[in-house]
């Protein structure tokens, strides 16, 4: 929330300066090309067609170096995506200096620290695990770290989002994701729930100076244009997968908790509204029953989209440097789990708007509360209160914040108030009063 009591002061000693990337490891050795001419450094020549056959998004094993972390963040966004190996090694090459001056974070027993965590989904399948993250496990976790003057949030953009912040969704997200950095150097805290849905689609991405935050992006410089990523794989680029953060904060452990669905449970879901969870994306020539025939995006990109959603979880499942990666088991239609699906809306041309629910969220919840709960306590360990008049103030101060956070208006009195505590000058001090209609102070 606004007005969050958490403090970053200067770091004792001053950060030292950033150390240059190390050179990129040499691509194999491409047949002899002509020379360049001197003038702006040609376009590389196009990489050998892989045995796997992947689109130009997903250039998968290629062979293509990552550039280093660029310096000026104007990127072109040709570069394709490349294996999980680069992407690794774009992370270390951005990990090289710190992100920023060497700000570090001063705890204080009574400041109340907010820890906000992102959750990543598509929205018309996940609620039963959005709201089993919001309305259970949170709760859970504050109870339990109350004592450390800690304040968990989730960013669940279900809700609060306006319309004009809708119309630039791009860089609402992802602005929202960086907000879940406590200090510059670190990581976001983000949930990332993964299911068979692949999201909405784009037809362009946001340059990285139209966000608050231009020098975290430099990731989009392995994207290309030609091809287009689903808004919830670009949370999940900007998160984890192109993650950049300090190699110190690196060594504390991912921030990033990936929740992979097991799709069992849909042999339990009525046919006519399997929809809900399935991947939405079918070829334009795709043959669909009557019922569902408008459930799906008709698109000559589906494979590409459906080849993204596969490499980018399989990127999540093998980097442990970056992300926490498990599979949940949920179930449906079994009495009492509160799963279901709902129809929401219906187009004149038939197509159907819906939501689902699955059920058996106990195993789920249990693994994001014990990842939260494990890495929190270990980066925010319990503070050193003292003795009783030590924890006296720690209560007071506490109290005060509680009251004063949300309070607004009263300049003038406030001003006088401000002014009557300054050096008299002229004439001698004299009891000031404060007065006014019941309760109004």
């Amino acid at each position: 929330p606004a007005g969050s009591a958490s403090k970053l002061v200067p770091a004792s000693a001053p950060a030292p300066a950033p150390a240059p990337a190390p050179a990129a490891a040499p691509a194999p050795k491409p047949a002899p090309a002509p020379a360049p001419a001197p003038a702006p450094a040609p376009t590389p020549a196009a990489p050998k067609e892989s045995a796997t056959k992947f689109p130009p998004v997903l250039a998968h094993g290629a062979g293509v170096t990552p550039r280093d972390a660029p310096t000026t963040l104007e990127s072109d966004h040709t570069r394709p995506l490349n294996s999980t190996e680069s992407w690794q090694a774009y992370r270390e090459k951005a990990a090289v200096a710190p992100v920023s001056d060497g700000q570090q974070l001063k705890r204080e027993a009574g400041v109340v620290q907010t820890i906000r965590v992102f959750i990543s989904s598509t929205f018309v399948d996940e609620h039963g695990e959005r709201d089993e993250l919001v309305r259970r496990v949170f709760n859970e976790l504050n109870s339990k770290l109350r004592d450390r003057w800690l304040q968990i949030v989730p960013v669940d953009l279900r809700w609060g989002v306006s319309a004009e912040e809708a119309s630039r969704i791009q860089r609402t997200c992802l602005n929202e994701l960086d907000n879940c950095r406590v200090t510059p150097n670190e990581a976001p805290w983000f949930i990332g729930l993964r299911g068979e849905r692949y999201g909405w689609v784009q037809d362009k991405y946001d340059a990285p100076s139209m966000f608050d935050r231009p020098e975290m992006f430099g990731w989009m410089s392995e994207l290309s244009t030609k091809e287009q990523v689903s808004i919830t794989s670009l949370e999940v680029y900007h998160a984890v997968i192109g993650c950049r953060r300090s190699k110190d904060e690196a060594k504390k452990g991912p921030h990033a908790l990936i929740l992979m669905r097991d799709p069992t449970f849909k042999k339990k879901v009525q046919s006519d509204m399997q929809w809900i969870f399935d991947y939405e994306y079918v070829p334009a020539d795709a043959k669909l029953q009557d019922a569902v025939q408008y459930q799906y995006s008709r698109t000559d990109k589906a494979a590409n989209y459906k080849t993204d959603l596969d490499m980018l979880n399989h990127q999540l499942e093998t980097s442990p440097d970056v992300a926490v990666y498990k599979t949940y088991h949920p179930t449906f239609g079994v009495q009492g789990d509160g799963s279901k699906v709902a129809k929401t809306g219906q187009l004149p041309n038939g197509k159907m708007f819906g939501v689902g629910y699955v059920g058996g969220l106990s195993e789920f919840g249990k693994m994001a509360y014990d990842f939260l709960y494990n890495q929190i306590d270990k980066e925010y360990p319990k503070l050193e209160v003292g003795t009783a008049l030590d924890v006296e103030r720690v209560q007071h101060k506490a109290v005060v914040l509680a009251r004063s956070a949300r309070f607004l208006g009263r300049e003038n009195l406030l001003k006088q108030l401000s002014d009557y505590t300054q050096p008299a000058k002229d004439k001698a001090k004299v009891p000031l009063v404060v007065f006014g209609p019941p309760g109004c102070g």
